[in-house]
Protein backbone atom coordinates (compact mmCIF):
# COMPACT_ATOMS: atom_id res chain seq x y z
CA UNK A 1 0.00 0.00 0.00
CA UNK A 2 1.40 3.21 -0.85
CA UNK A 3 1.75 6.76 1.26
CA UNK A 4 1.91 9.97 1.56
CA UNK A 5 2.05 13.17 3.49
CA UNK A 6 0.33 16.19 4.03
CA UNK A 7 2.00 19.45 4.29
CA UNK A 8 1.00 19.36 8.25
CA UNK A 9 3.11 16.31 8.22
CA UNK A 10 0.31 14.17 9.37
CA UNK A 11 0.93 10.93 7.79
CA UNK A 12 -2.37 9.18 5.89
CA UNK A 13 -2.46 5.56 5.18
CA UNK A 14 -4.49 5.07 1.54
CA UNK A 15 -4.50 4.97 -1.55
CA UNK A 16 -6.18 7.86 -4.11
CA UNK A 17 -8.20 7.27 -6.91
CA UNK A 18 -6.98 9.54 -10.04
CA UNK A 19 -9.17 10.22 -12.63
CA UNK A 20 -8.68 13.68 -15.52
CA UNK A 21 -11.46 15.98 -15.48
CA UNK A 22 -10.08 18.29 -17.48
CA UNK A 23 -7.05 19.28 -19.34
CA UNK A 24 -5.00 20.07 -16.41
CA UNK A 25 -6.78 18.99 -13.38
CA UNK A 26 -6.21 15.34 -11.10
CA UNK A 27 -8.49 15.01 -8.04
CA UNK A 28 -8.00 12.69 -5.71
CA UNK A 29 -9.93 12.14 -2.61
CA UNK A 30 -9.76 9.85 0.72
CA UNK A 31 -11.45 9.85 4.02
CA UNK A 32 -9.67 10.24 7.09
CA UNK A 33 -10.12 7.44 9.40
CA UNK A 34 -7.17 6.13 9.10
CA UNK A 35 -5.37 9.27 10.57
CA UNK A 36 -7.92 9.44 13.50
CA UNK A 37 -7.00 5.16 13.99
CA UNK A 38 -2.97 6.39 13.69
CA UNK A 39 -3.35 9.03 16.27
CA UNK A 40 -4.96 7.15 18.93
CA UNK A 41 -2.30 4.14 18.53
CA UNK A 42 0.80 6.57 18.88
CA UNK A 43 -0.87 9.06 21.47
CA UNK A 44 -1.83 5.97 23.87
CA UNK A 45 0.92 3.10 23.23
CA UNK A 46 4.50 3.15 23.17
CA UNK A 47 6.45 1.72 20.27
CA UNK A 48 7.52 -1.30 22.74
CA UNK A 49 2.94 -2.01 23.30
CA UNK A 50 2.85 -1.91 19.52
CA UNK A 51 4.93 -4.29 18.66
CA UNK A 52 2.20 -6.61 20.74
CA UNK A 53 -0.49 -5.97 18.69
CA UNK A 54 -3.13 -8.55 17.40
CA UNK A 55 -5.44 -6.78 14.70
CA UNK A 56 -8.86 -8.30 14.11
CA UNK A 57 -9.38 -10.34 11.52
CA UNK A 58 -13.30 -11.98 11.02
CA UNK A 59 -12.90 -14.34 8.04
CA UNK A 60 -12.41 -17.37 10.16
CA UNK A 61 -15.14 -16.63 12.42
CA UNK A 62 -18.83 -17.42 11.78
CA UNK A 63 -21.56 -14.48 11.65
CA UNK A 64 -23.84 -13.36 13.55
CA UNK A 65 -21.59 -12.38 17.03
CA UNK A 66 -23.06 -8.89 16.68
CA UNK A 67 -26.29 -10.28 16.19
CA UNK A 68 -29.66 -9.04 18.45
CA UNK A 69 -33.01 -10.01 18.03
CA UNK A 70 -33.79 -7.01 15.94
CA UNK A 71 -31.35 -6.92 14.02
CA UNK A 72 -32.92 -9.41 11.07
CA UNK A 73 -36.77 -8.09 11.12
CA UNK A 74 -38.31 -6.24 8.40
CA UNK A 75 -39.01 -2.68 10.54
CA UNK A 76 -37.06 -0.06 8.82
CA UNK A 77 -35.36 2.66 11.48
CA UNK A 78 -35.67 6.72 11.09
CA UNK A 79 -32.78 8.86 12.56
CA UNK A 80 -32.92 12.41 13.02
CA UNK A 81 -29.73 14.48 11.21
CA UNK A 82 -28.97 17.83 11.75
CA UNK A 83 -26.73 19.30 9.42
CA UNK A 84 -24.56 22.05 10.53
CA UNK A 85 -22.83 24.38 7.49
CA UNK A 86 -19.73 25.72 8.77
CA UNK A 87 -18.37 28.63 5.79
CA UNK A 88 -15.68 30.94 5.55
CA UNK A 89 -17.71 32.54 2.88
CA UNK A 90 -20.98 32.56 1.68
CA UNK A 91 -21.30 31.16 -1.45
CA UNK A 92 -22.96 29.10 -3.68
CA UNK A 93 -20.31 26.09 -2.84
CA UNK A 94 -19.40 26.46 1.13
CA UNK A 95 -22.39 27.80 2.21
CA UNK A 96 -25.13 25.00 0.30
CA UNK A 97 -28.39 25.25 -0.59
CA UNK A 98 -30.98 24.03 1.60
CA UNK A 99 -31.73 21.60 -1.97
CA UNK A 100 -28.24 20.55 -1.86
CA UNK A 101 -28.54 19.49 1.78
CA UNK A 102 -32.24 17.80 1.15
CA UNK A 103 -30.47 15.62 -2.17
CA UNK A 104 -28.31 14.71 0.59
CA UNK A 105 -30.35 12.88 2.79
CA UNK A 106 -32.68 11.68 -0.20
CA UNK A 107 -28.41 9.88 -1.10
CA UNK A 108 -28.74 8.69 2.21
CA UNK A 109 -32.17 6.92 1.90
CA UNK A 110 -31.47 5.58 -1.40
CA UNK A 111 -28.44 4.13 -0.23
CA UNK A 112 -29.80 2.55 2.92
CA UNK A 113 -32.61 1.33 1.76
CA UNK A 114 -31.61 -0.57 -1.24
CA UNK A 115 -33.64 2.10 -3.69
CA UNK A 116 -30.39 2.70 -6.10
CA UNK A 117 -29.44 0.84 -9.32
CA UNK A 118 -27.67 -2.44 -8.85
CA UNK A 119 -27.30 -3.09 -12.53
CA UNK A 120 -23.34 -3.08 -12.45
CA UNK A 121 -22.83 -5.07 -9.06
CA UNK A 122 -20.83 -8.25 -10.37
CA UNK A 123 -23.65 -11.42 -10.59
CA UNK A 124 -20.93 -13.42 -7.74
CA UNK A 125 -21.76 -10.56 -5.70
CA UNK A 126 -25.61 -10.66 -6.07
CA UNK A 127 -26.43 -12.95 -2.99
CA UNK A 128 -24.51 -10.64 -0.66
CA UNK A 129 -26.78 -7.63 -0.86
CA UNK A 130 -28.15 -6.50 2.04
CA UNK A 131 -30.65 -3.97 3.03
CA UNK A 132 -30.17 -1.42 6.15
CA UNK A 133 -33.57 -0.30 6.22
CA UNK A 134 -32.34 2.90 7.88
CA UNK A 135 -33.84 6.20 6.88
CA UNK A 136 -32.59 9.50 7.56
CA UNK A 137 -34.74 12.70 8.28
CA UNK A 138 -33.53 16.74 8.83
CA UNK A 139 -34.57 17.11 12.75
CA UNK A 140 -37.41 19.21 13.26
CA UNK A 141 -36.96 19.93 16.96
CA UNK A 142 -34.21 21.28 18.44
CA UNK A 143 -32.84 19.80 21.70
CA UNK A 144 -34.29 23.11 23.51
CA UNK A 145 -37.45 22.46 21.87
CA UNK A 146 -37.65 24.82 19.77
CA UNK A 147 -39.06 24.02 16.16
CA UNK A 148 -35.92 23.84 13.60
CA UNK A 149 -35.54 22.99 9.54
CA UNK A 150 -32.69 20.78 11.01
CA UNK A 151 -30.23 22.66 9.30
CA UNK A 152 -27.56 24.79 11.43
CA UNK A 153 -25.57 27.55 9.26
CA UNK A 154 -22.62 29.33 11.14
CA UNK A 155 -20.05 31.96 9.19
CA UNK A 156 -17.22 31.03 11.05
CA UNK A 157 -13.27 31.99 11.15
CA UNK A 158 -10.94 29.28 11.97
CA UNK A 159 -8.14 29.92 14.75
CA UNK A 160 -5.41 28.13 12.98
CA UNK A 161 -4.20 26.67 9.60
CA UNK A 162 -5.78 23.28 8.86
CA UNK A 163 -8.51 23.56 11.67
CA UNK A 164 -11.02 21.67 10.10
CA UNK A 165 -8.70 18.45 9.35
CA UNK A 166 -9.41 15.27 11.55
CA UNK A 167 -6.45 14.91 13.76
CA UNK A 168 -7.80 14.60 17.07
CA UNK A 169 -5.83 16.85 18.84
CA UNK A 170 -7.73 19.55 16.43
CA UNK A 171 -11.07 18.14 15.12
CA UNK A 172 -12.45 21.99 15.88
CA UNK A 173 -14.96 22.13 13.65
CA UNK A 174 -17.34 20.25 16.68
CA UNK A 175 -16.00 23.59 19.09
CA UNK A 176 -17.56 26.48 18.98
CA UNK A 177 -14.70 28.27 21.33
CA UNK A 178 -12.57 27.43 18.06
CA UNK A 179 -14.46 28.60 15.46
CA UNK A 180 -16.60 25.28 14.86
CA UNK A 181 -20.16 24.65 15.76
CA UNK A 182 -20.74 22.19 19.12
CA UNK A 183 -22.86 18.89 18.27
CA UNK A 184 -26.38 18.83 18.96
CA UNK A 185 -26.99 15.71 21.76
CA UNK A 186 -25.38 13.67 19.99
CA UNK A 187 -26.98 10.82 21.84
CA UNK A 188 -30.00 11.73 19.76
CA UNK A 189 -29.27 13.57 16.43
CA UNK A 190 -26.85 12.42 13.83
CA UNK A 191 -24.90 15.29 13.70
CA UNK A 192 -23.35 16.23 10.17
CA UNK A 193 -20.97 19.28 10.05
CA UNK A 194 -20.11 20.47 6.37
CA UNK A 195 -17.20 22.70 6.08
CA UNK A 196 -13.29 23.25 4.21
CA UNK A 197 -11.64 20.02 4.93
CA UNK A 198 -9.02 21.02 2.41
CA UNK A 199 -8.27 24.84 2.68
CA UNK A 200 -4.43 23.91 2.80
CA UNK A 201 -5.01 21.97 -0.51
CA UNK A 202 -6.18 25.19 -2.26
CA UNK A 203 -4.64 26.76 -5.29
CA UNK A 204 -4.48 29.78 -3.20
CA UNK A 205 -5.98 30.92 -0.21
CA UNK A 206 -9.26 32.54 -1.33
CA UNK A 207 -9.61 30.33 -4.53
CA UNK A 208 -11.39 27.07 -3.66
CA UNK A 209 -9.94 24.98 -6.38
CA UNK A 210 -7.74 22.55 -5.04
CA UNK A 211 -4.13 22.51 -5.56
CA UNK A 212 -4.37 18.10 -8.29
CA UNK A 213 -1.09 17.11 -6.81
CA UNK A 214 -2.28 17.50 -3.09
CA UNK A 215 -5.17 15.14 -3.35
CA UNK A 216 -8.85 15.62 -1.03
CA UNK A 217 -10.01 15.00 1.74
CA UNK A 218 -13.76 13.92 0.85
CA UNK A 219 -14.93 13.55 4.82
CA UNK A 220 -14.48 11.36 8.27
CA UNK A 221 -16.44 9.81 11.14
CA UNK A 222 -16.66 7.99 14.65
CA UNK A 223 -18.21 4.78 15.26
CA UNK A 224 -19.69 4.06 18.32
CA UNK A 225 -17.28 2.30 20.85
CA UNK A 226 -17.40 -1.30 21.89
CA UNK A 227 -18.03 -2.57 18.55
CA UNK A 228 -16.35 -5.79 17.85
CA UNK A 229 -14.96 -4.95 15.13
CA UNK A 230 -12.94 -2.16 16.35
CA UNK A 231 -11.30 -4.08 19.02
CA UNK A 232 -7.42 -5.26 19.19
CA UNK A 233 -5.21 -6.81 21.17
CA UNK A 234 -2.03 -4.99 22.71
CA UNK A 235 -0.22 -6.46 24.83
CA UNK A 236 -3.02 -9.46 25.70
CA UNK A 237 -5.48 -6.59 26.89
CA UNK A 238 -8.31 -5.92 24.17
CA UNK A 239 -8.49 -2.27 23.56
CA UNK A 240 -11.14 -0.35 21.96
CA UNK A 241 -10.19 1.54 18.70
CA UNK A 242 -13.29 3.59 18.72
CA UNK A 243 -12.41 5.63 21.79
CA UNK A 244 -13.71 9.13 21.40
CA UNK A 245 -15.83 11.53 23.56
CA UNK A 246 -19.12 11.87 22.98
CA UNK A 247 -18.70 15.45 21.76
CA UNK A 248 -16.90 14.25 18.63
CA UNK A 249 -19.34 11.59 17.78
CA UNK A 250 -20.51 12.31 14.10
CA UNK A 251 -19.63 13.03 10.33
CA UNK A 252 -17.99 15.58 8.79
CA UNK A 253 -17.91 16.09 4.96
CA UNK A 254 -16.35 18.63 2.55
CA UNK A 255 -18.61 20.54 0.72
CA UNK A 256 -16.85 19.92 -1.96
CA UNK A 257 -18.54 16.78 -2.01
CA UNK A 258 -21.59 17.12 0.13
CA UNK A 259 -24.89 16.24 -1.98
CA UNK A 260 -26.17 14.96 -5.61
CA UNK A 261 -24.64 17.68 -8.27
CA UNK A 262 -23.07 19.89 -5.78
CA UNK A 263 -22.06 22.90 -7.01
CA UNK A 264 -17.84 22.64 -6.50
CA UNK A 265 -18.55 19.45 -8.61
CA UNK A 266 -20.74 21.14 -11.28
CA UNK A 267 -18.09 24.18 -12.03
CA UNK A 268 -14.76 22.94 -11.09
CA UNK A 269 -14.98 19.21 -11.87
CA UNK A 270 -17.25 19.42 -15.06
CA UNK A 271 -20.35 17.62 -13.78
CA UNK A 272 -18.35 14.50 -12.85
CA UNK A 273 -20.50 11.65 -12.40
CA UNK A 274 -17.68 10.20 -9.92
CA UNK A 275 -18.42 12.79 -7.25
CA UNK A 276 -22.33 13.59 -7.59
CA UNK A 277 -24.03 11.07 -6.29
CA UNK A 278 -23.40 12.72 -2.33
CA UNK A 279 -21.63 8.33 -1.45
CA UNK A 280 -18.90 10.24 -0.18
CA UNK A 281 -21.82 10.66 3.23
CA UNK A 282 -22.73 7.34 2.87
CA UNK A 283 -19.02 5.92 3.53
CA UNK A 284 -18.73 8.05 6.52
CA UNK A 285 -22.16 7.02 7.72
CA UNK A 286 -21.28 3.62 6.90
CA UNK A 287 -18.41 4.16 9.59
CA UNK A 288 -20.39 6.04 11.89
CA UNK A 289 -22.62 3.35 12.20
CA UNK A 290 -20.03 0.96 12.97
CA UNK A 291 -18.01 -0.22 9.39
CA UNK A 292 -14.50 -0.43 8.94
CA UNK A 293 -12.84 -0.20 5.40
CA UNK A 294 -12.88 -3.38 3.79
CA UNK A 295 -8.83 -3.62 4.50
CA UNK A 296 -9.26 -2.99 8.01
CA UNK A 297 -7.14 -0.14 8.14
CA UNK A 298 -4.08 -1.93 7.41
CA UNK A 299 -2.37 1.16 6.06
CA UNK A 300 -2.40 2.77 9.64
CA UNK A 301 -0.51 -0.70 11.30
CA UNK A 302 1.95 -0.12 7.85
CA UNK A 303 2.95 3.33 8.92
CA UNK A 304 4.39 1.84 12.16
CA UNK A 305 5.66 -1.58 10.64
CA UNK A 306 6.80 -0.85 7.16
CA UNK A 307 6.82 -5.01 6.89
CA UNK A 308 3.17 -5.18 8.29
CA UNK A 309 0.79 -8.04 6.28
CA UNK A 310 -2.10 -5.95 5.23
CA UNK A 311 -3.52 -9.29 4.19
CA UNK A 312 -3.50 -10.44 7.88
CA UNK A 313 -6.61 -7.55 9.14
CA UNK A 314 -9.63 -7.08 7.67
CA UNK A 315 -12.92 -5.01 8.39
CA UNK A 316 -14.21 -7.95 11.16
CA UNK A 317 -17.17 -8.65 8.71
CA UNK A 318 -17.61 -12.19 7.33
CA UNK A 319 -18.99 -11.73 4.03
CA UNK A 320 -17.08 -9.20 2.38
CA UNK A 321 -14.23 -10.85 0.73
CA UNK A 322 -10.57 -9.99 2.52
CA UNK A 323 -8.77 -7.18 0.71
CA UNK A 324 -5.06 -5.70 1.15
CA UNK A 325 -5.74 -2.36 -0.03
CA UNK A 326 -8.66 -0.07 -1.80
CA UNK A 327 -9.75 -0.20 -4.89
CA UNK A 328 -8.78 3.21 -5.96
CA UNK A 329 -5.02 2.01 -6.75
CA UNK A 330 -6.56 -0.35 -9.69
CA UNK A 331 -8.49 2.96 -11.33
CA UNK A 332 -7.55 4.06 -15.13
CA UNK A 333 -8.73 7.04 -16.99
CA UNK A 334 -11.40 4.66 -19.41
CA UNK A 335 -11.73 2.07 -17.08
CA UNK A 336 -13.26 3.11 -13.85
CA UNK A 337 -15.22 0.50 -12.39
CA UNK A 338 -13.94 -2.37 -14.72
CA UNK A 339 -10.41 -2.95 -12.74
CA UNK A 340 -10.68 -6.91 -10.68
CA UNK A 341 -7.96 -6.60 -8.39
CA UNK A 342 -8.04 -9.55 -5.93
CA UNK A 343 -5.45 -8.05 -3.26
CA UNK A 344 -5.15 -11.21 -0.66
CA UNK A 345 -5.57 -15.35 -0.93
CA UNK A 346 -8.38 -15.83 1.25
CA UNK A 347 -11.26 -18.16 0.49
CA UNK A 348 -14.51 -16.82 1.75
CA UNK A 349 -15.71 -18.94 5.41
CA UNK A 350 -19.12 -19.26 4.28
CA UNK A 351 -18.75 -21.09 1.27
CA UNK A 352 -14.79 -21.27 0.55
CA UNK A 353 -14.58 -19.31 -2.36
CA UNK A 354 -11.76 -16.90 -3.15
CA UNK A 355 -13.25 -13.96 -4.14
CA UNK A 356 -12.00 -10.63 -5.80
CA UNK A 357 -12.18 -7.45 -3.90
CA UNK A 358 -15.48 -5.88 -3.42
CA UNK A 359 -14.92 -2.69 -5.42
CA UNK A 360 -18.94 -2.21 -5.57
CA UNK A 361 -19.37 -1.85 -1.24
CA UNK A 362 -19.41 1.53 -0.40
CA UNK A 363 -16.75 1.20 2.25
CA UNK A 364 -13.77 0.80 -0.38
CA UNK A 365 -12.17 3.64 -1.76
CA UNK A 366 -14.02 4.26 -5.38
CA UNK A 367 -16.10 6.35 -6.90
CA UNK A 368 -19.66 7.10 -6.65
CA UNK A 369 -20.59 5.13 -9.96
CA UNK A 370 -18.62 1.78 -8.99
CA UNK A 371 -20.72 2.02 -5.62
CA UNK A 372 -24.00 -0.02 -4.87
CA UNK A 373 -24.05 -2.44 -1.93
CA UNK A 374 -23.72 -2.99 1.59
CA UNK A 375 -23.47 -6.59 2.41
CA UNK A 376 -25.82 -8.60 4.99
CA UNK A 377 -23.66 -8.87 7.62
CA UNK A 378 -22.38 -5.28 7.18
CA UNK A 379 -26.14 -4.20 7.24
CA UNK A 380 -26.23 -7.16 10.97
CA UNK A 381 -23.21 -4.85 12.16
CA UNK A 382 -24.60 -1.90 11.35
CA UNK A 383 -28.46 -2.66 12.88
CA UNK A 384 -26.74 -3.78 15.49
CA UNK A 385 -24.69 -0.90 16.22
CA UNK A 386 -27.91 1.05 16.02
CA UNK A 387 -30.27 -0.17 18.30
CA UNK A 388 -27.51 -1.21 20.65
CA UNK A 389 -25.24 1.65 20.46
CA UNK A 390 -26.78 4.97 19.25
CA UNK A 391 -30.77 3.77 20.04
CA UNK A 392 -31.77 6.94 21.44
CA UNK A 393 -31.54 8.76 17.89
CA UNK A 394 -33.96 6.44 16.35
CA UNK A 395 -37.10 8.33 15.82
CA UNK A 396 -39.24 5.59 14.22
CA UNK A 397 -39.83 2.32 13.75
CA UNK A 398 -41.95 0.78 10.96
CA UNK A 399 -42.96 -2.60 9.92
CA UNK A 400 -43.28 -1.86 6.21
CA UNK A 401 -46.14 -3.69 3.91
CA UNK A 402 -44.28 -6.63 1.89
CA UNK A 403 -43.62 -5.27 -1.38
CA UNK A 404 -46.08 -6.05 -4.02
CA UNK A 405 -48.79 -5.51 -1.37
CA UNK A 406 -49.30 -2.07 -1.68
CA UNK A 407 -51.89 -2.05 -4.57
CA UNK A 408 -54.00 -5.49 -3.44
CA UNK A 409 -57.02 -5.79 -1.64
CA UNK A 410 -56.30 -5.97 1.97
CA UNK A 411 -57.67 -8.64 4.22
CA UNK A 412 -60.47 -7.97 6.06
CA UNK A 413 -60.56 -8.60 9.70
CA UNK A 414 -61.60 -6.80 13.15
CA UNK A 415 -59.83 -7.08 16.60
CA UNK A 416 -60.98 -6.41 19.68
CA UNK A 417 -60.65 -5.11 22.40
CA UNK A 418 -58.28 -2.62 21.99
CA UNK A 419 -56.53 -1.80 24.47
CA UNK A 420 -56.23 -5.06 25.49
CA UNK A 421 -55.93 -6.84 29.25
CA UNK A 422 -55.43 -10.74 28.47
CA UNK A 423 -56.76 -11.57 24.68
CA UNK A 424 -56.96 -10.18 21.91
CA UNK A 425 -60.07 -11.86 19.48
CA UNK A 426 -60.23 -11.78 15.39
CA UNK A 427 -63.03 -11.96 12.91
CA UNK A 428 -61.93 -12.69 9.59
CA UNK A 429 -64.48 -11.48 7.20
CA UNK A 430 -61.99 -12.38 3.95
CA UNK A 431 -61.88 -16.07 2.71
CA UNK A 432 -58.28 -17.14 4.41
CA UNK A 433 -57.86 -19.17 0.91
CA UNK A 434 -54.05 -21.26 2.47
CA UNK A 435 -52.50 -21.94 5.67
CA UNK A 436 -50.41 -18.62 6.89
CA UNK A 437 -49.52 -16.93 10.28
CA UNK A 438 -50.27 -14.15 12.15
CA UNK A 439 -47.28 -12.41 13.50
CA UNK A 440 -47.05 -9.69 16.50
CA UNK A 441 -44.04 -7.14 16.51
CA UNK A 442 -43.31 -5.12 19.19
CA UNK A 443 -42.40 -1.33 18.99
CA UNK A 444 -38.39 -2.29 18.22
CA UNK A 445 -39.65 -4.30 15.52
CA UNK A 446 -39.20 -7.89 17.27
CA UNK A 447 -40.95 -10.16 16.23
CA UNK A 448 -42.54 -11.94 19.82
CA UNK A 449 -45.33 -14.39 18.73
CA UNK A 450 -46.34 -15.96 15.56
CA UNK A 451 -49.41 -17.71 15.39
CA UNK A 452 -50.40 -20.64 12.60
CA UNK A 453 -53.33 -19.59 10.70
CA UNK A 454 -55.52 -23.17 8.81
CA UNK A 455 -56.66 -22.69 5.36
CA UNK A 456 -60.73 -21.81 6.16
CA UNK A 457 -60.20 -19.76 9.28
CA UNK A 458 -62.63 -16.87 10.58
CA UNK A 459 -62.02 -16.23 14.13
CA UNK A 460 -58.80 -16.54 16.26
CA UNK A 461 -58.05 -15.49 20.05
CA UNK A 462 -54.61 -14.56 20.71
CA UNK A 463 -53.25 -14.40 24.38
CA UNK A 464 -50.59 -11.54 25.00
CA UNK A 465 -51.35 -11.90 28.95
CA UNK A 466 -47.39 -11.89 29.32
CA UNK A 467 -46.77 -9.13 26.86
CA UNK A 468 -45.29 -6.17 28.64
CA UNK A 469 -47.81 -3.07 28.18
CA UNK A 470 -47.23 -0.85 25.33
CA UNK A 471 -48.05 -0.75 21.59
CA UNK A 472 -47.58 -3.85 19.37
CA UNK A 473 -48.80 -4.34 15.46
CA UNK A 474 -50.31 -7.29 14.29
CA UNK A 475 -48.99 -8.63 10.94
CA UNK A 476 -51.49 -10.95 8.88
CA UNK A 477 -50.75 -11.98 5.03
CA UNK A 478 -52.94 -14.46 3.07
CA UNK A 479 -52.52 -14.77 -0.68
CA UNK A 480 -51.17 -11.19 -1.62
CA UNK A 481 -53.81 -9.52 0.99
CA UNK A 482 -52.50 -8.38 3.85
CA UNK A 483 -54.06 -7.02 7.40
CA UNK A 484 -51.54 -4.34 9.60
CA UNK A 485 -53.19 -3.23 12.85
CA UNK A 486 -51.76 -1.57 16.15
CA UNK A 487 -52.73 -2.47 19.12
CA UNK A 488 -52.40 -1.44 22.61
CA UNK A 489 -51.49 -3.68 26.01
CA UNK A 490 -52.58 -2.39 29.08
Amino acid sequence: MKLFTLKSSIAIAGLFFSLNLSAHDLIKKTCGNDIILNQYLQENFTPEQLQTLSAPNAKSAAPGDYTVPVVNTDSVYTIQVVVHVVYLNDNKYENPSDAIIQSQIDALNRDFNLENDISHIRPEFLPFIGNPKIRFELAKIRPNGDATTGIDRVKSKPTIPAIWDPNPLFDNVKNKALGGVNPWYPQKYLNIWVCDLNMERRLEPNNIELDPEQGALGGYANPPQGLPNWQMEIMGIKQNMAAVTAGKQGVVIDFRFFGQDPEYVKDYLNGSPYYSMGRTTTHEVGHYLGLRHQWGDGAAFKLLFPDFDECSVDDGISDTPNQGEPYASFIEKGNVCGATPNTCDTPNPIDGIDYPDMRENYMDYSTDVCYGMFTKEQVNMMRYALTTKRNDIIIKREIPVPTGVNNLKNLEVSLHPNPVNSHLHLQIQSNVSRESKIDIFNTLGAKVRSIKLDAGTQEAEISVQDFAPGNYMIYIENDGRNFVKQFIKL
